[in-house]
């Protein structure tokens, strides 16, 4: 492979921190939310959709402080019923980790947003939900889910989006019994669930990988904890793509061991650097 690369005056140098994951974020706040005593949430970057997140935390079962990059996030132990609508902004990840945790610990609730979101696929949880026994209807301007989620067998598609399933493994380790769930297509966008099965172990909740999808015990409890929220891989691209123009640019913040599937940056980067792999005239 050749490419020629012009290089801005005098090169780019120094030590950049990577933006926090906001994937990581979403679930670290969630997990705080749901466990009974306060967590120290570092290294958050108040987008909207983590704002949303937080503020549908607060309805459900947390109290919730912030400050310019921290957010303490009190777990009460018990959950409210859902009173008003919890707006999710644009949010797809409040929207679809939100509804089973409600039906696990609120017997449901009204769930809106802005946007595009509602019109975005919904169909895994409209179907599971309604063989299950569990209301929902969907409008123009919101989606409602009434009922309580039993331990059992939750069957749903892995090529729709892993948000659903991330959904499902917030809250069925809540129940009393033992939960399984099934994926009847194959999982697209695995390494997300396994940021999600990284971030239940952070606090304390476990779940099984099967042949078939997920094996989860029930009775558990999220257990509060400190934690900063780890550097966003494919933002950090960027720098790696300049040093691999000749820059010298130390990149701090980055978990070596992440489940973020753009983690691979890093792997092309070495690859490109071997001797003989590419040339690259940087001028």
């Amino acid at each position: 492979m050749n490419a020629t690369i012009k290089r801005a005056p005098g090169g780019i140098g120094g030590t950049i921190t990577a933006p926090p994951s906001k994937s990581m974020a979403h679930r670290a706040v969630l997990c705080s939310a749901l466990a009974e005593g306060t967590s120290h949430i570092e290294n958050l970057e108040f987008s909207k959709d983590i704002s949303s997140t937080l503020s549908a935390a607060g309805q459900l079962c947390a109290k919730v402080r912030t400050g310019a990059d921290r957010a303490v996030v009190e777990g009460l132990g018990s959950f409210l019923p859902v009173s008003a609508p919890v707006d999710c902004c644009e949010s797809g990840s409040t929207l679809r980790f939100l509804i089973p945790v409600a039906l696990a610990v609120a017997g449901g609730g009204i769930f809106t947003g802005r946007g595009r979101l509602l019109s975005r696929p919904q169909e895994p949880y409209a179907n599971l939900f309604v063989a299950k026994g569990i209301f929902y209807a969907k409008e123009a301007q919101a989606i409602t889910v009434g009922g309580v989620l039993t331990p059992g067998t939750y069957s749903l598609p892995g090529d729709v989006s892993s948000q659903f399933v991330t959904g499902l493994l917030y809250a069925l380790p809540l129940l009393e019994g033992d939960s399984d769930i099934v994926l009847t297509s194959p999982l697209e966008s695995k390494g997300y669930v396994d940021m999600t099965l990284l971030a239940l172990r952070a606090f304390g909740v476990t779940a099984e990988e099967t042949n078939r999808g997920y094996h989860i015990p029930g009775g558990q409890r999220y257990r509060p904890r400190p934690l900063t929220v780890e550097g966003d891989w494919s933002q950090a691209g960027f720098y790696y793509a300049a040093n691999g123009a000749g820059n010298a640019v130390d990149i701090l913040g980055l978990n070596s061991s992440s489940a973020q599937g753009d983690k691979v940056v890093a792997d092309y980067y070495e690859i490109l650097c071997r001797p003989g792999y590419a040339e690259l005239d940087v001028s």
